[in-house]
């Protein structure tokens, strides 16, 4: 089972996440989004999990 983990750079104006893969270091699934978009944590989790299932 190839494992992942949730990596990016969150900064007042912009988060960038991706997922890497841990076994090669590969980057994917790589994603901008607008602080005015999500302005918590918690709404980008619930609007981000509903559309990565």
């Amino acid at each position: 089972m190839t494992k992942f983990a949730l990596v990016g750079d969150v900064g007042g104006t912009n988060a960038r996440l991706a997922l890497c893969d841990l076994a090669s270091g590969e980057i994917s699934r790589a994603k901008t989004y607008s602080g005015l978009d999500y302005p918590s944590w918690r709404q980008w989790c619930a609007s981000t999990s509903r559309s990565t299932r």
